[in-house]
This record gives C-alpha cells, sequence and structure tokens, in this order.
C-alpha cells in the first residue's frame, strides 16, 4: 500500500540518519579508502528502500531488515564492539520508526491475496486495526477473492441454439411457409442436388402407340432451344424447354432409317443432325424438319459420336475409329458436303470410344477457343486434337493402368468462362477451360493454359470414386455431374475436392447403347455417351422411356428452396456458413471473400426480418400471448429471441439487434426476454457493445431482478471504448459497481490511480458515517454499510495486486508491455 507523506518522510529521515551514523563511525575508526568506498556502498544499499516511495509497507520492513544483516556483517569486520553496539541500536530505532509510521495503514497484500507481488511474501508481526478488521471480517478473504474473480468467469445462462429450437417453435408457433409446416423435412429438399421428372415429355415417350410407331428412345442431345430425341426407328423428336413437341424428324419420308445413335444441333438451331446405326448422317432444318443433305460415304459402321464444330461444320466418329469433318455449303439452293478425314483408328491408340468437342462462346477470348480442341479417348489412351488451322495433336495421356478392360471411358469439357469480380467490370477475370475424363473409378481433371510452347495441359485433381464411372457433365464452373453405377448421380466439386450432393436414379431406367467391342470384354460394355447432356446449369438423363432434369441449386436457390419448404432456420443456418467461409456448395457467388461477405451478410438480415414478421404475426394470431415453456423451460418468445440475437452476432449486424429486432420485442411486450438472452453472449465474449437506450434498460431490468452483480460481470466483458463512457460510468456509480468502474477507466481511459482514489474517497465517507453513528467496523454488529467498506478496502487491495503483477483487472489477463508499464 502506497504511503501517506508522512510516513514517507519518515522513512527518509531515518535512512538519512542512519547514513549519517555510518559515515560518523568509520571516519572516527580512521578507515582506509577502499574501506569507505566499502561502506559507501552498504550506505546506497540501506538509502536504496528509502528511495522507492510506491513500496508497500510490508516490502520495505522487509527490505531494512536484510540491510540490517548486512550491515551487521559489514560492521563487524571493522569496528570495535563499542561502534559496532552504537550501529545496532541505530538500525534497531529506524525499524521501530518504521514500525510507528505505518501503524494502522499496513495490510501484507500476499497473505490477503495469496500472491506474490515481489518475490516472496513476509507476514507482519503484530497486527494493525485496519489489519485486524479485514481479518476479523465476516466474510472470508478467499470467498471474497474468489467471487471477485467469478467476474471473469461466464454466467450458468446458455445460449440457446437456434437449430436446436426449430422444431419447438414450430409446434409453438405453428408456423409454415409456402411449402408447408416449419420442419427441418427430408434431405432432399435441402439438398444441392434438385433432381425433377419431365412430365408432359415423359408421358409421350412412354406412349404404346409412340414407342409403336416412332420407336423408343436411343440418343439425346440438347440445345438452349432444342431438346432432341433419336429414337430406334429412325426418327427424332424435337422438344422445346417447356416439353412441347415442336416437330417429329423423319415422319414424312417415306424410307425407313435404322436406329439413331447420336445426334447434334447446331450453334444458332437453325439445323439439326442425326447419326444412325449403319453410318449415314442426316442434316435438317429443325423447324421445318426437311433434310438439306444425306451423307451416306463418310462412316460405314454406327456413329456414337457427333457435333457441330461450327455452324455449318460438322464432326462425327464411328465405332471403328474414324472421325470424319464435314463442311456444308449452299450453292444454287443445294447443300453440297466436303469431308476430310481427320483421324483413323483402331491403330497404336486402339478403338476410339468417346469424342468431346471444346465449344467456345464468341465473347470469351482464349487461345484454346481459337484452337477447336477435340477430345478423344480410346480403348488404349487420351489424345487431344486441335482441328484449327489444320489437325494436329497437342495433348497425349495414356490409360491409367487400374482401370479395368470392360469400362469405357468418357469426357466432358468447360469452355472457357469469365468469372465475376467482386464489383464486375475490370475485376472481371477469364477461367481458362477445362477438361474432364473418367477411366473406369478415376477421374482426371486437366486445365488448359497457354505456355511459352502453345497449349499445356495440366492436371489439376485426381478422384477415385470408388465405383465405375458411366458419365459425366460439367454444370457451370466448378461442379461435375458424375454418373455412378451404383451410387446415381453424385455432384462433384474437383477445385475443393469434395461431394457436394448424390441422388439416386434407378427409377429413370437410363437409355444406353452396345456398340464397341475390342475382344477384350467377355460381352460389350453398355455405352451412356448420349444418355446424359447438359445446358444451361442442368443435366438431362434419358431413359427409355422418361425423361429427368438434374440440377446443382445456387446457394441462393438452396436458400429460397428451404424458405418455400417452411425451413427459415436452415435457410439461416445456410447463410452464416457461407458468410463465414465453411459452405461447400459456392454456386453463384463471386469468387472475392470479401464480396461473399457482403452478398450472404445481405442475405441473412432480410431472411431474418422476415422471419421474424412472420413469427410475430403467428404469435398475435395464435391467442396466446403468453405461450407455455418448452420442454427446456424456454418460451417461444425466448427461443425467437435466442434465434435473432445469434444470427446478428454471427455477421456482426448488432445495429439491427438493437434498433429494428429490439423496437419489434418492445412492440409485442417482450423486451425484457431478449435482455435477458444477451447475458450470455456477453460474458462468453460474443456481445461486446450495446446501444445508450438497451444499456439503460438492461441495467434497470437487472435492478429490479437484484441482479447487478450480474450487470458487473456483463461490464466487464464489453468492449469500453465501444460504449458511452458517460452513461457507464453514471450507472456504475449509481449502482455501486465498484469492480466494473475500476474496469471501465482501465480499458476506456488508461486511467490507474483515478478510479482507486474515487473508492478510497467514497470508503472514506462511509467510515465517517460509521463513526458518526457509533458503529465499530470490527464489531460482530457490524451492519451492511460497514461491511461495504470492508469489501471496498478488499477490492482495492486485489485491484492493486493486478496492477503490479501487469494484469488486467477483475479478468486476471496480461496487459501489454506499455500497458503493463504504464
Amino acid at each position: 500500500v502506497t504511503l501517506d507523506d508522512t510516513a514517507t518522510s519518515a522513512m527518509n529521515e531515518s535512512a538519512a540518519s542512519l547514513g549519517a551514523r555510518i559515515a560518523a563511525t568509520k571516519l572516527k575508526q580512521g578507515a582506509s579508502p577502499r574501506e569507505q568506498q566499502e561502506e559507501s556502498n552498504v550506505s546506497a544499499r540501506l538509502d536504496e528502500p528509502a528511495q522507492q516511495q510506491s513500496n508497500n509497507g510490508s516490502q520495505t520492513v522487509t527490505h531494512r531488515r536484510k540491510a540490517s544483516v548486512e550491515t551487521e556483517a559489514a560492521l563487524n569486520a571493522g569496528l570495535d564492539a563499542a561502534d559496532a553496539e552504537l550501529l545496532k541500536q541505530a538500525l534497531e530505532e529506524t525499524d521501530a520508526d518504521l514500525e510507528a509510521q505505518i501503524q494502522g495503514v499496513h495490510v501484507d497484500v500476499d497473505q490477503i491475496l495469496g500472491t506474490s507481488v515481489r518475490g516472496q511474501g513476509h507476514a507482519r508481526r503484530g497486527s494493525s486495526s485496519a489489519y485486524s478488521l479485514l481479518l476479523d471480517s465476516d466474510k472470508g478473504l478467499e470467498d471474497f477473492i474468489q467471487a471477485e474473480k467469478g467476474l471473469a468467469q461466464s454466467a450458468n445462462a446458455k445460449m440457446l441454439a437456434p437449430l436446436r429450437t426449430g422444431s419447438q417453435l414450430s409446434n409453438a408457433g405453428g408456423m409454415s411457409g409456402a411449402g408447408g409446416g416449419f420442419v427441418a423435412g427430408n434431405d432432399r429438399k435441402h439438398s444441392v442436388l434438385r433432381v425433377n421428372r419431365l412430365r408432359a415429355l415423359s408421358t409421350l415417350l412412354s406412349n404404346e402407340r409412340s414407342r409403336r410407331e416412332v420407336g423408343i428412345p436411343t440418343a439425346l442431345t440438347v440445345h438452349r432451344k432444342y431438346i432432341v430425341v433419336g429414337t430406334s426407328r429412325g426418327l427424332a423428336y424435337v422438344f422445346d424447354h417447356f416439353q412441347d413437341m415442336q416437330i417429329l424428324l423423319g415422319s414424312g419420308e417415306r424410307e425407313k432409317r435404322s436406329k439413331v445413335t447420336s445426334c447434334a444441333v447446331s450453334p444458332s438451331g437453325e439445323f439439326a443432325a442425326t447419326a444412325h446405326e449403319d453410318g449415314r448422317i442426316v442434316v435438317w432444318q429443325t423447324v421445318a424438319g426437311t433434310v438439306i443433305k444425306e451423307i451416306d460415304d463418310a462412316h460405314s459402321s454406327a456413329v456414337p459420336h457427333i457435333d457441330f464444330l461450327e455452324e455449318k461444320v460438322i464432326v462425327s466418329a464411328d465405332a471403328k475409329g474414324i472421325m470424319m469433318q464435314t463442311s456444308l455449303s449452299k450453292i444454287f439452293m443445294i447443300y453440297t458436303a466436303r469431308m476430310q478425314r481427320i483421324l483413323e483408328l483402331p491403330g497404336a491408340l486402339g478403338e476410339l470410344y468417346c469424342m468431346s468437342l471444346l465449344h467456345s462462346s464468341p465473347l470469351v477470348a482464349h487461345p484454346a477457343s481459337d484452337a477447336s480442341l477435340v477430345a478423344i479417348a480410346s480403348s488404349d489412351a487420351l489424345l487431344v486434337a486441335a482441328l484449327s488451322p489444320s489437325p494436329q495433336t497437342v495433348f497425349k495421356e495414356p490409360r491409367p493402368p487400374n482401370a479395368r478392360p470392360s469400362s469405357l471411358p468418357y469426357a466432358a469439357w468447360r469452355p472457357p468462362m469469365i468469372a465475376k469480380g467482386p464489383t464486375g467490370g475490370s475485376g472481371d477475370a477469364v477461367v481458362a477451360p477445362a477438361l474432364a475424363v473418367a477411366w473406369d473409378s478415376d477421374l482426371l481433371c486437366y486445365s488448359v493454359m497457354q505456355g511459352s510452347g502453345g497449349l499445356e495441359f495440366r492436371q489439376q485433381r485426381r478422384y477415385v470414386a470408388g465405383e465405375q464411372l458411366m458419365g459425366l457433365q460439367w454444370l457451370g464452373e466448378s461442379v461435375l455431374a458424375l454418373l455412378c453405377e451404383r451410387s446415381g448421380l453424385r455432384l462433384y466439386d474437383p477445385f475443393t475436392d469434395s461431394i457436394l450432393d448424390a441422388s439416386k436414379i434407378d427409377e429413370a431406367n437410363l437409355a444406353y447403347q452396345t456398340l464397341f467391342d475390342d475382344g477384350r470384354a467377355t460381352t460389350p460394355s453398355p455405352s451412356f455417351h448420349n444418355s446424359l447432356r447438359s445446358s444451361e446449369g442442368k443435366v438431362y438423363l434419358l431413359g427409355i422411356d422418361s425423361m429427368y432434369t438434374a440440377e446443382a441449386l445456387s446457394w441462393e436457390g438452396r436458400i429460397n428452396a428451404m424458405v418455400e419448404s417452411g425451413d427459415w432456420l436452415s435457410a439461416l443456418r445456410l447463410c452464416v456458413d457461407l458468410y463465414e467461409g465453411r459452405g461447400h456448395s459456392l454456386l453463384g457467388l463471386p469468387r472475392d471473400p470479401a464480396a461473399i461477405r457482403r452478398v450472404t451478410e445481405h442475405k441473412v438480415m432480410r431472411l431474418l426480418m422476415e422471419y421474424l414478421k412472420l413469427a410475430m404475426s403467428k404469435a398475435k394470431t395464435s391467442g396466446s400471448p403468453r405461450p407455455a415453456p418448452e420442454e427446456d423451460g424456454s418460451t417461444y418468445f425466448e427461443q425467437l429471441g435466442g434465434v435473432c440475437v445469434d444470427f446478428c452476432i454471427a455477421v456482426g449486424r448488432t445495429d439491427l439487434l438493437f434498433e429494428d429486432i429490439y423496437m419489434h420485442f418492445c412492440q409485442a411486450g417482450h423486451k425484457d426476454v431478449l435482455l435477458v438472452l444477451l447475458e450470455p453472449y456477453i460474458v462468453n465474449d460474443k456481445l461486446c457493445s450495446m446501444h445508450p437506450e438497451v444499456m439503460q434498460a438492461f441495467v434497470d431490468l437487472y435492478d429490479r431482478k437484484g441482479w447487478l452483480r450480474r450487470v458487473e460481470q456483463c461490464i466487464t466483458h464489453m468492449d469500453v471504448p465501444s460504449l458511452d463512457f458517460d452513461q457507464v460510468v453514471r450507472l456504475c456509480r449509481a449502482n455501486g459497481l465498484e469492480a466494473a468502474l475500476l474496469y471501465v477507466y482501465n480499458s476506456g481511459l488508461s486511467e490507474y490511480v483515478y478510479p482507486a482514489d474515487e473508492l478510497l474517497l467514497i470508503n472514506q465517507e462511509r467510515m465517517q458515517k460509521s463513526s458518526d453513528s457509533g458503529t465499530q467496523l470490527n464489531s460482530p454488529s457490524m451492519n451492511s454499510s460497514s461491511q461495504r467498506v470492508v469489501d471496498t478496502c478488499l477490492r482495492v487491495l486485489m485491484y492493486m495486486s493486478y496492477c503490479i503483477q501487469g494484469l488486467k483487472f477483475p479478468r486476471g489477463e496480461p496487459l501489454s508491455s506499455s500497458k503493463s508499464f504504464q
């Protein structure tokens, strides 16, 4: 404890007197210069404790006693017995002077607090009146210390878990969205993958008369305008995306053609092409349904692959491994075809099983777009060829050694795309094209980059599905739809190497062909190359009597689907997961993390306010202003408030919590419910500030309930600079929150002396009042006011101990070096 001016002056005088006596004694003995220097050093050590005016009394006495021992040892070596006795008396007188000066103010901090201030503490002999007062108080010292330290600990109140309260809210309020009750629902409603049956189109494909006259579905292609389905009788349906049939290609032809093995639509949609089992290729005018060119000399076997490279340029490959490029031109109202053989297999590469063209938008510039790349997967290798300006091989990769001979390869391109930057415009970037190739259970993903020597293919990911892959298509920039032998359709993100979702599609009964047989398998493997197609973010699956679409919902689409089904809490939780960077499906979100946080924060706040208004309206119309408690003891409004507090804090929008949401609870007459919910978030350091109006209401409520000690605990967990400092200080003074007052001054103003002075002055006034009333502070009849005097003494002592140790009061956390020095 810092001594007053009188005690400090006495210490200085005693030390100076002792030093003078030592010097006089040494002169009298005629000491040598070396001895005088030694004694000068001894004197300096004696003066040291006197110069440290801020040391407590116990430390001063301890240092003096140590100095006495050292002095006696030194003097005994150079003084006669009489002088040594004289100095010994001087030391004893000095000790007595100090004992008298600090009588009544000394308290051994180490003994009270159980902590070491500077080295090992030493108990004082005897006891002053103040020391006796503290030891004799009804409230034990250890109990007081533990109570003060309790301010730094979390309260017993628990935060409500919003996801846990979802089903309880549905029962209490009966809320429902457009899609039904407020329940979690099954997983498929909330999944990334949404599978739908195209009813009108499937009805036509499964019609017995249609199957008899037109045939069963055998091949599929999807254009942004049309859906074309080839059949086993050589015809082809043309549907729009509203599932209305536009025309049946080949229905007016007298000659019946062989089964359609593949089909394609030109980039503009003006032309369609069907390839047949006998090797013929027929080019149609899509809208009119008329044949503009029939090519029967390009291939001599089934053509499982056909596609438009340009509007009037067709690339086709047959089962024997011959790849042709056919260019159409119109001369005098007649179309002619010029054919060029690009590749001929088998050879060193084996039979040709798969062909995939890279389709690029003219609006996206990339070197791969100008090269007109085509990926060819044979029984033995993957080959990528550039068709422009002349055919040449640009990449070659052997078949994985662990792939089974009976498995067929599948390949799909993702074209170059524009990735939106944080603000669009100049922040946009071109995403390089990517090639995905499936070999048995292995999936290999390559990115195409421009290198110094031309195009370079870099393997970005290898994924082992654990079962045979029987088809794949890209869905947008970062998602692959994989057709698996046993598990059905699987959504895979190759860039995060994660499975987003999966769905069984056994009921689809997919159409397939058996065109490939290289003699290495017992039976020809089923080929699904023409049963899966993707367009506009959807995968189309062709069955023998139906058609399905599967789409990967964007982040917002998933949230909207949850809201429509009434599961508001899952929608909010998904938003927060995306906001915090934990989301596993980022379809539709910008790439920049800061932009993601802005977008998802706005969505959370909008959803939360809609949810709150719906919940409040349901509570009003239910006719039950005081809902019965749930199983865990919480009421409907407690759960509702817990959701609001939790999500506002999760995205850092406490302004909405203390303005709009607080206003709604006030209007509903449940303001106190919301205020009580704030406490556990404060003491768990999740909520660090309050608006002044809410702070005043919080203190008033806890004052009425007799919970002021809990208010003090909350204040010591807050960020003082973000609060209204004057308001908090007034509240602390008015309600006697002494520990909080010390914390506020320390944290808000970096002031460490003034608040302790203020408490001591207040205590002095209390002591004066007790003295005027005749109450003895250490008497058994000590009243509550007298007990507060003792508590304040203990609190100040504990506070000073923390300050000396460089700790924050009352939480005990280390101060920064600069704050500790201050």
